[in-house]
């Protein structure tokens, strides 16, 4: 495949945008001059690498807070303002799971700090809405602005340096950025959209510009949607700045559409959502004095005091269901100006839960309760919230007759265990052991039922390996006979022979004995002894002086050899001298090593240099000295 010039891209990405000049872009087709402009490009330069072992290692890096919120609110089992499908409507969840979507922001956050990553977590107002996800309903956009809120509040608590800035041009994100030098930023990229609405591409353009300003800087960024996260790894696709990015422009059209984009987002959200660790000492005095009077708000202040007390193992709850005149209430009235009131305020307020206020309303009406204390009998005044709860009060049977519970549907019974018999089994071995077993059910056993095909005559021929098909017996425990080699194949088993002697005699090489020294080879000389049975030859007598004569010849001639000096040839002269050299440069390396390591350990107390003498047995060089030697080094 030729990839020359693949990071350039086609002549059509370069391609001007004179002609969109004094044209109003809609979003979709701002969203592709953007791309053709610089993202495509981008996107041919990156590279798929591990975050930890080939790019940061232990350097600081940020992660976009909205970009991590937004994977977090995308979990499809997530229950926090979402359509969910059953088999009679389609209806919007009015839960507000916001205990199940901590859980997974803390599963999300492992993933860095297991991996001892340093990192930080920004949010950028001008990007809320990659979060939020403005454009869908009212309900599911105020249910994301307050999850956002209090789950910035929450990585607060947990101790997760966070920073909220107005834009990548806010000055004190710059002075961020040149106080903690990071090393890239990771985000979304808003992803790539087909057959999409209007509101996912105004984001995704936002999205893109949030990249674009923070390429312009000379800060890299990584794509934390779609990272993998593989043992110590942290695999994703890394952006790099270039030089001709931080001096590119965009066009006047383009900037227009993404100016626009950003004021329908925040003309269709309606509100500011101001991030803030503050939190609100009487919760529910706040909420009583901001909530309209009504019934549901006094069932909500109920559930707000009972989500406090409540263990976390109580909160697992089922989605309860109403009347469906009531769901719609509560999903486009009730729970989003709600939300707005809590999601637009300066503080932040305790932890509420959407299952557990259904499930209030729900007892409410079917119980006809008008008071708290009917709901709460242990109710004391000695408990903090005593004065509110008792002033609040509720049409329980008005709200029963206006919106009466549909009966819950019976749960199937369970079917009966299925019962298991044994299967019929005679063998004369065990039959007369086994005839005192009784065991139940064994009288609906049928008898007649085939037997096994294994009877006791059978020879159960195993030899060989369940995946090789060649026999796994010797020659001499009945194998088959090897077949006779050629001169070829002799010597083809005599070179794999020698090398797999050679391999062995390598990895004995490196073998170290309990002290660290590495093991010296040790020859065995053959042994033997001589056969019991055998008995001695016997010989004739004229074998027997000849035998004697040869016996005497061989001890004077091995008496001579004794006598004689070897006779050294040229060569062995020259290796003689050699090993001479070598022996003496050997002997006064290891007189100065030796030396040394004793005027080092003068000082030292005795216990010191018996540990030290232990270590310097390990080297080579305490094995080459003699005893003069090391007299010589002490003196």
């Amino acid at each position: 495949m030729d990839l020359e010039n693949f990071e350039d891209g086609p002549s059509a990405l370069h391609s001007p945008s004179s002609h969109y000049q004094g044209q109003q872009l809609s979003p979709k087709t701002a969203l592709r001059l953007f791309d053709d402009t610089w993202y495509t490009l981008a996107t041919r330069r990156a590279r798929w690498m591990d975050l930890i072992g080939d790019y940061g290692g232990k350097e600081t890096f940020f992660i976009d807070g909205d970009s991590l919120l937004q994977v977090v609110f995308d979990t499809p089992s997530l229950a926090l303002g979402r359509l969910v499908e059953d088999t009679e409507n389609k209806r919007t969840d009015n839960s507000f799971q916001l205990l199940h979507a901590k859980f997974i922001l803390e599963k999300h956050i492992l993933e860095f700090t297991q991996r001892d990553t340093t990192f930080e977590v920004v949010f950028f107002n001008g990007a809320r809405h990659t979060s939020i996800g403005a454009g869908g309903s009212e309900f599911s956009r105020n249910s994301r602005a307050l999850a956002r809120k209090m789950l910035f509040h929450h990585m607060a608590n947990i101790h997760i340096p966070i920073h909220s800035f107005d834009s990548p041009k806010d000055p004190s994100w710059i002075n961020l950025v040149s106080k903690k030098q990071p090393m890239f930023i990771m985000a979304n990229d808003g992803d790539t959209l087909v057959n999409a609405q209007g509101g996912q591409y105004k984001r995704a353009l936002l999205q893109r510009e949030l990249l674009f300003e923070l390429s312009r800087q000379g800060l890299a960024f990584a794509l934390l949607k779609g990272a993998e996260y593989r043992d110590s790894k942290i695999m994703t696709f890394v952006y790099e700045s270039r030089t001709h990015v931080q001096n590119l422009q965009l066009d006047l059209p383009l900037k227009h559409a993404i100016s626009l984009s950003r004021d329908e987002l925040d003309e269709q959200l309606g509100y500011i959502t101001p991030l803030s660790t503050q939190v609100i000492q009487h919760p529910l005095e706040w909420w009583s004095n901001r909530l309209p009077v009504g019934d549901l708000s006094s069932m909500f202040l109920l559930h707000v005091s009972l989500t406090a007390q409540l263990d976390v193992r109580l909160l697992a709850r089922g989605l309860p269901k109403l009347h469906p005149d009531l769901e719609l209430l509560l999903q486009r009235t009730f729970l989003p100006s709600v939300f707005r009131i809590l999601a637009q305020s300066d503080s932040c307020s305790l932890d509420i839960d959407g299952r557990l206020f259904l499930e209030v309303l729900r007892f409410v009406i079917q119980t006809k309760a008008t008071s708290v204390k009917q709901i709460l009998p242990s109710l004391q005044k000695a408990d903090e919230n005593f004065r509110i709860l008792s002033e609040l009060s509720f049409d329980g049977p008005g709200l029963a007759d206006r919106y009466p519970c549909p009966p819950i549907s019976a749960v199937a019974a369970s079917p009966p265990p299925q019962q298991y018999h044994l299967l019929p089994f005679s063998n004369h071995v065990f039959d007369t052991a086994l005839a005192h077993v009784n065991i139940p059910g064994m009288s609906q056993i049928d008898v007649n039922a085939p037997n096994s095909i294994f009877g006791m005559d059978i020879l159960a021929n195993d030899t060989k390996h369940w995946h090789n098909m060649h026999s796994i017996l010797p020659t001499y425990l009945g194998g088959p006979k090897s077949k006779p080699l050629n001169e070829w194949e002799k010597r083809r088993r005599d070179r794999k022979l020698h090398r797999d002697q050679t391999r062995l005699q390598k990895q004995a090489a490196s073998l170290t004995g309990a002290n660290g020294n590495i093991l010296e080879k040790t020859i065995i000389a053959p042994v033997g002894s001589k056969p019991q049975n055998s008995k001695p030859i016997r010989l004739s007598g004229a074998d027997k002086t000849r035998a004697k004569i040869q016996e005497g010849k061989s001890k004077k001639t091995k008496e001579a050899d004794r006598s004689k000096p070897p006779i050294l040839t040229g060569a062995n002269k020259a290796r003689a001298k050699i090993l001479e050299d070598k022996s003496k440069k050997t002997e006064k390396e290891a007189v100065e090593w030796w030396g040394g390591k004793l005027k080092a350990m003068t000082l030292d107390t005795v216990e010191d240099q018996l540990e030290h003498v232990k270590l310097m047995k390990r080297n080579p060089s305490s094995k080459a000295t003699s005893l003069s030697c090391l007299r010589d080094a002490t003196l």
